[in-house]
């Protein structure tokens, strides 16, 4: 479905009864009641082992900034609509800058298509606009109208996939090993340095971030595989499963080591293959590096597509204008947002 910009003036009506506001201390138990009702008890979709009041309150403060600005509709004081969100850091061309992305976005089952979110849309507050540099979000299939100003550039990534049945590639890691880790060290930072400067965008992949990301148990049952030579950490691979589907949710690796990429995801699927997964997937950029290696290593079978979309909200429309071309390099992975 595209995506129009609003009319000048249009701003639907809430139900009648019903106020906005940001969020409160206490609210996620509302919200938790709310997502479960909305998603029809699939939520929150990955495998965790910790209780959904515990992803939920990590979900909502990514930061100090991200926990005052989630947005909640209440209707005779039961939470009926949420706009939450994280907030990161992007680095994009040379700039690290700040950015917002939506997450868990719901609307009561009986309040659905009567506009609710459109109406919460067309009342973001100004600090939603003013307090960061860019909006990097996942493009859905129901929103039809946006609010957001500036022109939305826009990227298709492959999610490609393969069976985990019988053998799997035989990938030897040459000079350096691979380990299970249940943290990121300050290791990674230097990594991140000598990754990033080919990239003209990707979100920040320091220690802090990826640890609140994948590390913390409330966050999901993520496993986290370096390839170490000596004290150096030339690569990871993030992965976990849900319901026997395997997913790779993050990798990086030092440039031009696609040897190490090979070993490390070749290592990846060994595991998940061994704890029951009967197939993987991975978010692929067209012309991204790793596209190579994942080819190789039998992620071929086309699955579906996942949009993505770049706005600049201050400035020029032509800093971001990049993204919307395929031969651009970008990293982006499915662990970049909320759906694994």
């Amino acid at each position: 479905m595209p995506t129009r910009r609003a009319p000048a003036g249009y701003k639907p009506d809430l139900p009648a009864g019903c106020t906005q506001r940001f969020y409160r201390a206490g609210d996620e138990h509302g919200i938790l009641e709310l997502l479960e009702e909305a998603f029809k008890g699939s939520w929150p979709g990955r495998a965790i082992s910790v209780p959904g009041i515990e992803h939920l309150r990590w979900k909502l403060h990514s930061g100090p900034l991200a926990a005052r600005l989630h947005l909640v509709a209440e209707l005779d004081r039961r939470i009926i609509g949420a706009r939450p969100m994280w907030v990161d850091r992007v680095k994009v061309g040379e700039r690290v800058v700040l950015t917002r992305l939506a997450i868990d976005r719901a609307v009561a089952p009986e309040f659905q298509r009567m506009r609710v979110m459109t109406a919460m849309e067309a009342r973001t507050p100004d600090e939603w606009f003013s307090l960061f540099d860019i909006l990097v979000g996942v493009v859905n299939d129901w929103q039809s109208i946006s609010f957001v100003p500036g022109t939305p550039y826009r990227r298709k990534l492959d999610v490609v996939g393969r069976t985990l049945d019988g053998n799997l590639p035989d990938v030897v890691a040459n000079g350096w090993s691979v380990k299970r880790v249940d943290l990121f060290d300050e290791r990674i930072d230097g990594l991140w340095s000598e990754a990033s400067p080919g990239l003209q965008l990707a979100m920040l992949r320091t220690k802090e971030r990826l640890n609140y990301r994948y590390a913390d148990p409330r966050a999901g049952d993520y496993r986290i595989a370096t390839a170490e030579q000596g004290e150096r950490v030339l690569g990871y691979v993030v992965y976990t499963s849900w319901q026997g589907t395997g997913q790779i949710a993050d990798m990086l690796v030092r440039p031009d080591r696609l040897d190490v990429l090979e070993s490390l995801l070749g290592n990846a699927l060994c595991d998940l293959q061994t704890t029951g997964a009967t197939s993987a997937e991975c978010w692929r950029d067209l012309h991204h590096p790793y596209g190579t290696v994942l080819e190789r290593l039998g992620f071929i079978e086309l699955r579906r597509r996942q949009r993505m979309s770049l706005h600049a909200l201050h400035g020029s429309d032509d800093a971001v204008s990049f993204f919307a071309d395929p031969k651009s390099v970008v990293h982006i992975t499915s662990g970049d947002t909320d759906l694994v």
